[in-house]
């Protein structure tokens, strides 16, 4: 229990030298908790906290969630309700899976997740690029 406490005060310091200092993400392993909320996924970002990723994701899931901790970053607190939003548009008049897909955060990892390091190369706001024009 208390090696749990020490693991959580590193994970927020490395989180706030990444945040001042704009150092590489903190790639965590999804503590067992988060597993099982989050049982259909393998990743999730929480800026400035770092990437969380399931234990037996693989290399394609880690980029995937760098792209989206890069989103958040350039977007601030405004990527969740952005996110939010356009998911609950979308889900109105589609399934989860197509909703989810349909987001323009989502579009840009999926399409870029397997490319090394495109989350260091990226052009500021590239996900704006995957707004389908209706």
């Amino acid at each position: 229990m208390i090696f749990l406490g020490i693991q959580a005060v590193l994970s927020m310091a490395t989180a706030c030298a990444w945040l001042l200092h704009g150092r590489a993400v903190p790639v965590h392993a999804m503590p067992r908790w988060m597993q099982r909320i989050l049982k259909h996924y393998n990743g999730i970002t929480l800026y400035p906290l770092g990437v969380f990723v399931h234990p037996d994701a693989g290399a394609r899931v880690v980029d995937h969630e760098l792209i989206h901790a890069a989103q958040q970053r350039e977007t601030l607190g405004l990527f969740y309700i952005w996110y939010l939003v356009a998911y609950l548009v979308r889900r109105m008049m589609n399934d989860h899976r197509t909703a989810y897909r349909a987001i323009s955060f989502e579009k840009e990892a999926y399409a870029n997740d397997g490319t090394l390091f495109y989350y260091r190369k990226r052009q500021h706001w590239a996900f704006l690029k995957y707004i389908k024009k209706d």
